[in-house]
C-alpha cells in the first residue's frame, strides 16, 4: 500500500516517452532506457533484440513484472542500481521533479517500477 507522503513524491516523478517531444522542464532528466550508460534499463523486453545482456520474454507485461523482480534484487543487494535510486530519491526528498525517460511511456513501462522505488526512499527522507 502506498503511504500520502509516497505519493506526494512520486508526483515530483515524470515518466516522458524520448519519441514523443520535447523533454518537460524539470531539475533533473534521467535516461532509463538500455544503452547510453545509463544502469536503469530494463534487462528483460518483449521484442526481438541484440543488445547484450537482455533477455527476451513473452509480453510487455512480463517484462514490467521480472523488472519489477529484478529491481527488488538490485535494492536489497546494494548495487549500482540502489545506488542510482538512491541519489534520485535524495533529490525528490529535496523538493526536485525529476523526469525518467524511456520509449514506452504511456503504455505500461519499467519506468513506473522506478518511480515506485525512488519515491519510496524519497518518502523515507531519500536516506533509507
Amino acid at each position: 500500500m502506498i503511504t500520502e507522503r509516497q505519493a506526494q513524491m512520486a508526483a515530483r516523478i515524470l515518466l516522458h516517452n524520448r519519441s514523443s517531444g520535447p523533454v518537460p522542464n524539470v531539475d533533473h532528466v534521467e535516461y532509463c532506457g538500455r544503452g547510453q550508460g545509463s544502469v536503469l534499463g530494463n534487462p528483460y523486453t518483449s521484442r526481438p533484440t541484440r543488445v547484450p545482456g537482455t533477455h527476451q520474454v513473452a509480453t510487455r507485461d512480463e517484462a514490467v513484472e521480472r523488472h519489477r523482480d529484478w529491481m527488488r534484487e538490485q535494492l536489497r543487494a546494494q548495487t549500482v542500481v540502489y545506488r542510482r535510486v538512491r541519489d534520485l530519491a535524495a533529490m525528490v526528498a529535496a523538493g526536485q521533479t525529476i523526469c525518467l525517460i524511456c520509449f514506452c511511456a504511456p503504455a505500461r513501462c519499467h519506468t513506473e517500477t522506478i518511480r515506485e522505488a525512488v519515491a519510496w526512499y524519497a518518502a523515507q527522507g531519500g536516506t533509507s
